[in-house]
């Protein structure tokens, strides 16, 4: 089971510990993200074989969201109250967890429909993004050196490994354990 740690430097410091793994259904990561002004902010997301969000749930200091897919519908509850629509595609929150859900799938570059989680309220709009991939390089980090896609999407360059954001745009991947189903580093570390 991968695991790590992110600090998030796009303008909000934080640190992310995350872990994920492989499973029957398809994949799942789980994080908690620790913000500089004491704030913590939970990530737990559930999606099948295919990429698509099976359950997601996010709990903030001020609100709670869960996210179930019923086929091209989800329903759920924000902070207690009924939320329900069309499922156009991932669900996407600010994490880099959610950065390897949506581009994890793709095979190359794509218009992806998708929910977008506003971070303050979490409150859900639907949204196109453009993810454009721009090739494969290795990426040094503080955790090791790692083959990697380069990928464009919201204005944001972000380098997979598998499925691991190993660096992108705001987040920088300080520790990491690839465990049995995790890409592994080239090198230790810097």
């Amino acid at each position: 089971m991968p695991r790590g740690e992110y600090a998030i430097t796009d303008g909000r410091a934080a640190v992310e510990r995350f872990m994920s793994a492989p499973g029957p259904m398809g994949w799942r990561y789980h994080a908690t993200r620790d913000d500089a002004g004491g704030g913590s902010t939970t990530f737990d997301v559930s999606v099948d074989r295919d990429g698509r969000p099976v359950r997601v749930r996010i709990e903030s200091a001020a609100h709670t969201l869960t996210v179930i897919a019923r086929g091209e519908r989800f329903e759920g509850e924000r902070d207690g109250e009924l939320v329900e629509g069309p499922l156009p595609g991932p669900v996407v929150f600010g994490s880099p967890g959610s950065d390897a859900v949506l581009l994890h799938r793709l095979a190359s570059s794509a218009t992806v429909r998708a929910l977008r989680v506003d971070p303050a309220t979490l409150t859900l709009h639907e949204v196109e993004l453009r993810c454009e991939r721009r090739g494969d390089e290795q990426v040094a980090t503080p955790a090791g050196m790692f083959d990697a896609a380069r990928w464009r999407t919201g204005g944001r360059t972000i380098w997979l490994a598998g499925s691991t954001v190993v660096a992108a745009d705001g987040v920088v991947l300080r520790a990491y354990e690839p465990g049995a189903t995790g890409p592994v580093p080239r090198l230790k570390s810097l």
